[in-house]
């Protein structure tokens, strides 16, 4: 808003330095504002494509957080899924302990009844 004010404030000089102006002096500061209203113009259509680029990279950064949380939420939860499976495990195993040693406990429930 304040660069539009200026080259708005450029178009009112030149509107009232036209009409003080004698013709000479006229052209060379007509001239010398519409260069600057020329350059405040590029200014203000840079000014405009680096908001757009802003818009553009605030965006994405957005979605690449959103991606970093969803990443963070998936590790947390194969961590968690890890350490159930690992108690899962543990728990095998030691039913396996305990089955090796129902086995051979029947085993010679089996041989002392056989003799």
């Amino acid at each position: 808003a304040k660069l539009w004010n200026t080259v708005t404030d450029l178009q009112r000089i030149k509107t009232a330095m036209e009409c003080k102006l004698g013709l000479d002096e006229k052209d060379k500061y007509v001239s010398e504002l519409d260069t600057l209203q020329h350059k405040y113009n590029r200014v203000f259509d840079a000014k405009e494509l680096l908001e757009a680029e802003l818009a553009a990279a605030t965006e994405e950064l957005t979605h690449n957080y959103e991606l970093k949380t969803q990443l963070s939420r998936a590790e947390s939860d194969l961590q968690q899924t890890t350490t159930q499976l690992q108690e899962v495990i543990s728990r095998a195993d030691r039913l396996q302990t305990d089955l090796t040693a129902t086995v051979a406990v029947n085993k010679e429930l089996v041989q002392h009844l056989e003799n």
